[in-house]
Order: structure tokens, then C-alpha cells, then sequence
């Protein structure tokens, strides 16, 4: 984890600047930190430009103090100006280096500031200026180290963040053991309450944001007449049953996928996962069951990752494929069928839709008139009015302020040729679409409506 080190400077003291960069050397060789300074700026390079980057993504600033220094309003204007913004922020730490005398430095912006070296001597007053340089450079180490420590929290937050969104996308949030798990997760990182609860409730409401966004931006089903293509209608139904009640071994699984990230990251942690597996070896599990399931359970993770990478690629026959691997290795998750349904439906394949729809209903999926309303839409491309009405109508008495299901009932009584009923669905999902804040599908069906008239 690389410390970024900015050196300001007058070129007046260009000497004194290369012989505090060689006493840093050693950091440099070990990748402890990385100097710039604007000697490195390429030609043909904006030099204003790169070295305000340079200034905003550095974690250390070090003022090299001379008259010269505070003469240029370069410096005095710009650098030192933004310096002090991000310190005072707490986003960098300026380090000012007195390097010849200068009459009444203190009284600059950064005057409150600590600065090198011991007691604020000048370099050039030392009798031995290696000496002098030396001490800066300790001086700088010494500065490094709480940064370093804040730079491994925030990976270790990242880390932490990343692994909650999966665990509630993937694990019952309801159950014991995803409670565990995020309690035993946050002790091993070493994060505390506060920063683990914002990170909880972020990502929980980030999700919700996510589920409003999709519901309003999935396609609806429009058919104006029974001769026409219809407009296919998505609904992101992503469900947290994907891996539902993993318990102790899908635990193990995640925490292993997490720690195994944070590796990546240069951040050693490695006695969550060893807990988590001694954990696993000491419960009631058989442990060929617990090899078994956790190899089963990745590979699951894995597929369902790589199926809505493909759906949002439109990789329909893709994300069918990863679909039914994910069938083969866990036959009883509802979601799954419902999503391979929806991939089927998309390629036009409406009969094996309606089987994976109907397998979704006998494993009882928790959102029951989603799936009637996909299965109504393959049955009544396939030409099934009434069974797609039927499907309709048990969509909106399982939720009846689902908008969708009316503005699909509403196209399918089009197709039945009655016209009051259908403009009856379109006036009742224009009302929700509008207390609900869905202005471009309030006003489709407004358009919906001016059709009918």
C-alpha cells in the first residue's frame, strides 16, 4: 500500500530537494511510498493540470521551507494554498522541511504545522546535513505509519462493504447465521459498531434504491392487437433465496470469498477464515458434506455472478446456460427457476418458460405474483388468453398495488376485444404508477388510455 509523497519546492533548492529524495530512498526501494515533484512532469504534459492532480492524491505534502520558496506565487498561491485545504480536511498531512532561515515562516498558512527537522533548525545550519536529512527522513517515516494504519481500515471497510452487499443478495437477512456471520466477519476485520452499521444500512439502502430502479425501469407488455409483436416485459427478479438458509457451511463459503478478496488487497487476514472452518469441523455436519457443500455452493455464487453479467449484456442464452447449471446443483431454489423462466421467455422459448415458471410456484417462491405475471405473458404470446388472464388476476389479489399487473391485464383484455375493462387496468395502474412516482410509465399509460378513447 503505497504512501504518495509530494514535494513543493523553489528550483533554487533543487540541491537540497535531491538529497532529502535519496535519504528516502530505502521507503522508495521497499515501495513504502512514491515521490513526485515537477521535474517529473513529461514533455508535452499540462504541467498546471498534472501537478494539481499530483496535489490532490497525495497523502503526504512536504514544504520545503526557503525564502526562495515563499517568494513564488506558484507556490505561496496555489501548492501551499491546497495543501493546507486537504490537511485541514484531514485528507493529506503537510509536513513543512525548514531548509535555509526565513524570517518569520511561522506566520504562513502552515506555520501551526510540526516541521523538520528537530526544533526547527535549518538544514543548512547543521554542521552535518546528512545528519539533518536523516532525522527529516525519520521524521517522514514516523508520519507514515498512522497513515498506512488508515489506508488498511478503509480497505478493510471496502472489504467489509462489498461482502454485506453479496451476503443480502445471496443469504436469508432474516436468519440466525447471516447475523452470525456479519458480527464474526466484523470482529476478525477489526472494524467497529458505528463504521459496520453505516455500511449495514448503506447497503440496505442501496438495494431497496436498486429494487425501486429496476421496477421502474423493467419493459412492460403492450399488445395492441392480437396480430402484433408484443414488448417484452423484465422484471430484474433477482431473490435473496438464490443460496436461501446456507447456514454454517454457505458461511464459511463467504467468509472465504471475503477474506480471500482482502488478500487481494494486501491486507493479511487469515483467522476468520480458520474460525470458520473449525467452527464448521466441530458442528454436527458430516465433513465430507461440509467439502461437498462449500465446493457446491462457490460454484453456485459463481454461476449466478456470471448469469446477470451475461443478462445485462443481453447474453440470454448464456445466463440460460448458467441457469441450469445452478438447477443441476440446487433443484429447489424458486428464484433460479423463475430467472431461467424469464431467460427462456426473452428468447422466445414460451412453453419452457411456463415450466420453469411452474416449477417456481411449487417451490413455493416468495414472490408468487411475479411469477404468475411472467407465466401470464409466455402463455398469452402463445396465443392463451384466458389462461394468461387467469394468471393476471391472481398476480394483483397476491399484490394489488402491483401497477404491471394491471397494465399487462389491461393489454390482454385488448386482445379479448374488451375494450372497458382494459381502459378500467389502464386508469388503475396510471394511478399507481403515479403515487408511486413513476412518471414515464404514467404517462405510457396515459397514452395507453388516449388509444382507447
Amino acid at each position: 500500500m503505497t504512501i504518495r509523497v509530494f514535494l513543493s519546492y523553489s528550483h533554487k533548492d533543487e540541491t537540497f530537494k535531491e538529497k532529502l529524495v535519496n535519504q528516502l530512498i530505502i521507503l522508495k526501494r521497499q515501495s513504502v511510498i512514491d515521490t513526485w515533484d515537477d521535474r517529473k512532469i513529461l514533455p508535452g504534459e499540462e504541467w498546471h493540470n498534472k501537478i494539481s492532480s499530483e496535489l490532490d492524491h497525495a497523502d503526504i505534502i512536504l514544504l520545503l521551507v526557503s525564502s526562495d520558496f515563499l517568494a513564488s506565487d506558484y507556490c505561496w498561491e496555489v501548492e501551499i494554498r491546497r495543501a493546507i485545504e486537504r490537511h485541514n480536511l484531514g485528507e493529506a498531512c503537510v509536513i513543512p522541511i525548514i531548509l535555509r532561515p526565513t524570517d518569520n515562516w511561522e506566520k504562513a498558512p502552515f506555520g501551526h504545522i510540526q516541521a523538520l527537522p528537530k526544533n526547527a533548525k535549518p538544514i543548512n545550519k547543521w554542521g552535518n546535513r546528512d545528519e539533518a536529512f536523516a532525522i527529516v527522513a525519520e521524521g517522514i517515516r514516523k508520519a507514515i505509519q498512522p497513515i498506512q494504519e488508515r489506508k488498511q481500515y478503509q480497505a478493510k471497510l471496502n472489504t467489509y462493504s462489498q461482502t454485506v452487499h453479496r451476503a443480502f443478495n445471496s443469504l436469508d437477512s432474516s436468519s440466525n447465521e447471516f447475523r452470525v456471520f456479519l458480527e464474526t466477519y466484523q470482529q476478525e476485520l477489526g472494524i467497529n459498531d458505528e463504521d459496520a452499521e453505516q455500511i449495514n444500512n448503506a447497503v440496505r439502502e442501496q438495494l431497496f434504491a436498486q429494487s425501486r430502479t429496476n421496477q421502474n425501469q423493467r419493459g412492460h407488455y403492450y399488445n395492441a392487437s392480437s396480430n402484433s409483436q408484443p414488448d417484452i416485459p423484465f422484471y430484474d427478479a433477482i431473490s435473496k433465496n438464490v443460496i436461501s438458509k446456507a447456514g454454517v457451511v454457505g458461511l464459511i463459503v463467504f467468509l472465504g470469498l471475503a477474506v480471500m478478496s482482502f488478500l487481494n488487497s494486501q491486507v493479511q487476514i487469515n483467522s476468520a477464515s480458520q474460525k470458520m472452518l473449525e467452527r464448521a469441523r466441530t458442528s454436527s455436519v458430516p465433513k465430507s458434506s461440509v467439502t461437498q457443500a462449500s465446493e457446491s455452493t462457490i460454484k453456485i455464487s459463481m454461476l449466478f455472478d456470471q448469469a446477470r453479467a451475461k443478462e445485462a449484456k443481453g447474453d440470454n442464452e448464456g445466463a440460460l446456460e448458467d441457469y441450469t447449471q445452478i438447477i443441476k446443483l440446487k433443484p429447489t431454489s424458486p428464484a433460479i427457476y423463475n430467472n431461467r423462466g424469464l431467460a427462456r421467455f426473452r428468447l422466445g422459448d414460451n412453453r419452457g418458460a411456463i415450466l420453469d415458471f411452474n416449477n417456481s410456484l411449487k417451490l413455493k417462491n416468495p414472490e408468487p405474483w411475479l411469477v404468475y405475471m411472467h407465466r401470464g405473458l409466455a402463455h398469452s404470446r402463445l396465443g392463451n388468453n384466458q389462461a394468461a388472464l387467469a394468471d393476471y388476476d391472481k398476480a394483483i389479489k397476491l399484490k394489488p398495488n402491483y401497477a404491471d399487473s394491471y397494465y399487462n391485464r389491461a393489454a390482454q383484455y385488448i386482445n379479448l376485444k374488451d375494450r372497458i375493462k382494459a381502459t378500467a387496468d389502464f386508469q388503475k395502474a396510471a394511478n399507481l404508477y403515479k403515487q408511486q412516482g413513476n412518471s414515464t410509465w404514467y404517462q405510457n399509460t396515459l397514452n395507453r388510455l388516449k388509444e382507447l378513447e
